[in-house]
């Protein structure tokens, strides 16, 4: 079956940060293996699901070429796992820095797990959603009803006022040029992250442009966390 140069653009831009992201997490499950450090593996989980809910548009399209059928909802089905386990990560991983307030990281943890567990049901079981096809395009628009739009927004406030803040704080107070580098990589990398997922959740759109800005902003942010969460000895040696 021929292909829209929407689709093969907008698979080649999602391919490429699937293989950014999956290619940082095997790299640091193989540091965890050497460290055996429990943050390292959640980094590692981190980055795995970074990426994931854009692999719809490589699977769709891969799908296509080789003259196949792609089921309704098929997008979502593979792709929406991802969300809960990447915030419900993101939210430990920070909450685990306030080591004054060891009960935080618990906290934050639930405010990804306890709606990843409604947004799961909502999404595989009750199917509260429709999708939309774009035009000239194999590929197609998901909108949620008002229990998974809220999560997803809710979500999104999480990542700012959490995860963005906290990192944004560590930066500003601290007095370690090392850390507060680290810092501010991750605060600018979750901030991006979260205007592009949000964005790519709420929005319907089927402009070229629209996919590869949002897959830009995800690039940039996966840069940026990795400088921060896994800083190379390169940068590290500059701040000693």
């Amino acid at each position: 079956m021929a292909l829209e140069t929407f689709d093969i653009v907008a698979a080649t831009a999602s391919a490429l940060i699937l293989a950014v992201g999956y290619l940082i997490g095997i790299y640091l499950v193989g540091v965890y293996k050497k460290t055996k450090k429990p943050i390292i593996l959640l980094s590692s989980i981190l980055f795995f699901t970074l990426p994931s809910p854009w692999l719809t548009d490589v699977l769709v399209i891969l799908i296509v070429l080789f003259d196949g059928s792609v089921p309704a909802g098929f997008g979502l089905y593979v792709s929406a796992w991802s969300i809960p386990i990447l915030v419900s990560t993101w939210l430990y991983i920070t909450g685990s820095l306030y080591r004054d307030r060891p009960w935080f990281k618990y906290f934050t943890l639930s405010i990804g797990v306890i709606p990843g567990i409604v947004y799961y049901i909502y999404v595989y079981v009750i199917k509260a959603w429709k999708e939309k096809p774009i035009p000239d395009s194999h590929l197609t628009n998901v909108e949620y009803e008002l229990i998974p739009f809220a999560i997803i927004l809710i979500y999104g406030i999480a990542g700012i006022s959490i995860v963005f803040t906290s990192y944004a704080i560590f930066a500003y107070k601290s007095q370690n040029k090392l850390f507060k580098f680290r810092s501010s990589m991750i605060a600018i990398g979750s901030l991006l992250f979260t205007i592009a997922g949000v964005t790519d959740s709420f929005l319907v759109y089927d402009q070229l442009f629209h996919f590869i800005v949002i897959r830009f902003l995800v690039l940039l942010s996966m840069i940026s966390l990795f400088l921060g969460y896994n800083t190379p000895t390169r940068i590290r040696e500059k701040f000693a």
